[in-house]
């Protein structure tokens, strides 16, 4: 999950922690990776390989799935995980409809690359 707030980027990572990273949307850019990365509100875009599937209502709150929900637990409260995954007000869902129109299109592949962070 990316965190973006105007020219700052924090990456959230699997287990939680909190990380600044102002590259990461050149970086997954450059590897074919950014069309996994939805925004879901004005400040949180979500890496779909880790959302529970199906998604019934693209304006609906996400779920993570459930190992990596666990392993979020780690560094964050799960009220917190829960509230980042809620769609925004002026979001609602369109980037997810959009994402989930073209899923099946889309190749897994890349997400083993070693993206360094500094």
């Amino acid at each position: 999950m990316v965190y973006s707030t105007g020219r700052t980027k924090y990456l959230i990572l699997v287990d939680g922690t909190v990380i600044q990273c102002n590259m990461i949307f050149t970086i997954l850019k450059r590897l074919g990776l950014m069309q996994w990365m939805v925004k879901i509100s004005g400040n949180y875009y979500v890496n779909m390989m880790l959302v529970k599937y199906p998604i019934v209502k693209e304006n609906d709150a996400m779920q993570f799935q459930p190992e990596v929900m666990e392993k979020m637990l780690t560094n964050l409260k799960k009220a917190d995980i829960l509230l980042k995954l809620k769609p925004g007000n002026h979001v609602n869902g369109k980037h997810v409809k959009i994402f989930l129109d073209s899923r099946n299109s889309l190749e897994h592949k890349g997400w083993d690359t070693f993206i360094p962070m500094k």
